[in-house]
């Protein structure tokens, strides 16, 4: 366990849940990868964890999607348990608690997270035991493919959901990165001369067009009807995370790969249509950051706040920034975690108030932290 406070008093306390350094053996295979932590709490206050893990480093062949589960607030923490425990099925699992029912999104991936296909399954006993697996499409069509993001009760009743989409382009990019970051349209990008030694290859972004869409989620998560997105970034827009603003409108917080500071696109008619993204002063080194309304009412923004335009940057720096005003501005502005990669927070609102959030460190280490944030 590790507890600093830092000069703005925000507080935390971290507790490590999964130390791959250590590893795990399952069917006589060693698991170390710790990526992309989740948490989620059962009715009867059990939290669960669920992580994807595999042999030393993502994307490969041999991951599987496992959970632990914590019966003391999450101070300490058992062996881990498979949730998807095929390496052919390439497990991936996201875990969601909607409204006290808990649900798992179970994933297969293929071409290096370019194509994915889900099942639902939900629990009956507090994650347990996972049963009635569904098949599920979020977003379809030729050469078109998504993945799940976040989901959220709007005002009006609806259940909606973040999907990332993957177009497959015709024909792939050819420039490399340090040119293709300048590029504000799909024909001005695939103008670009072929890239050079010099230059990074822009994988994955070159082969698929990444954005984002909303969907309206069915209440026990089987049917997604696709609503608007947009996608109007060539080098990529991923990620997204939604909130709800006070006034009703939508906003997404969106990843920009190689574009040093996320972006941002609204929705004024509850995600039927999204202006085009656009980029924000918060910087980011191309990863996910994720948002949360605090019990207050404030807003909470989780994230890495390290970027450079043109680069991928340093992940060292998890930071917690808070909202007074709906986002116009960001009063607090604190780094919580240091040293080594912290990547992908997981915030998540307890069943007695507290504020708390999981991420990986270094893909090797999953980690569970409690915040306390300064009136």
């Amino acid at each position: 366990m590790n507890y600093m406070e830092n000069e703005k008093k925000v507080k935390v306390i971290e507790h490590t849940i999964f130390d791959g350094n250590e590893g795990w053996v399952h069917n006589d295979h060693m698991y170390r990868l710790a990526c992309a932590v989740q948490i989620i709490q059962a009715p009867d206050g059990t939290l669960i964890a669920g992580w994807m893990t595999g042999g030393n480093m993502e994307p490969a062949d041999d991951h599987i999607a496992v959970c632990a589960y914590s019966y003391d607030g999450g101070e300490t923490w058992t062996e881990p348990v498979p949730l998807v425990d095929k390496a052919e099925d390439n497990g991936a699992a996201g875990l969601f608690e909607v409204d006290g029912r808990l649900y798992q999104m179970a994933a297969r991936w293929e071409d290096n997270y370019g194509i994915w296909r889900y099942v639902r399954k939900e629990s009956l006993d507090n994650g347990k035991t996972w049963v009635n697996e569904v098949p599920v499409k979020l977003i379809e069509g030729e050469g078109l493919s998504s993945s799940m993001g976040n989901i959220i009760r709007l005002q009006n009743g609806e259940l909606m959901a973040a999907i990332n989409t993957m177009q497959l382009r015709d024909k792939p990019l050819e420039a490399g990165v340090e040119r293709l970051v300048y590029a504000k349209t799909e024909e001005e990008a695939a103008a670009m001369s072929p890239r050079t030694e010099d230059e990074t290859h822009a994988i994955w972004m070159d082969k698929y067009i990444y954005g984002m869409a909303t969907a309206l989620v069915s209440e026990d998560l089987t049917e997604f009807t696709p609503l608007g997105g947009f996608a109007n970034r060539p080098l990529g827009l991923l990620e997204g995370q939604i909130i709800q603003l006070k006034n009703g409108n939508l906003a997404m917080i969106v990843r920009a790969e190689w574009g040093g500071f996320l972006w941002r696109s609204d929705s004024t008619d509850n995600g039927r249509t999204w202006c085009d993204a656009y980029p924000l002063d918060i910087p980011n080194p191309s990863t996910l950051a994720t948002v949360l309304r605090l019990p207050d009412g404030r807003i909470a923004l989780f994230h890495n706040a390290i970027g450079k335009f043109g680069e991928k940057s340093s992940r060292n720096v998890m930071s917690i920034w808070v909202s007074n005003d709906e986002m116009e501005s960001w009063y607090i502005k604190t780094d919580v975690i240091f040293g080594g990669q912290n990547a992908y927070p997981c915030p998540y609102i307890l069943q007695d108030g507290r504020v708390v959030f999981t991420f990986d460190k270094d893909r090797r280490i999953a980690k569970f932290v409690e915040v306390i944030i300064p009136d």
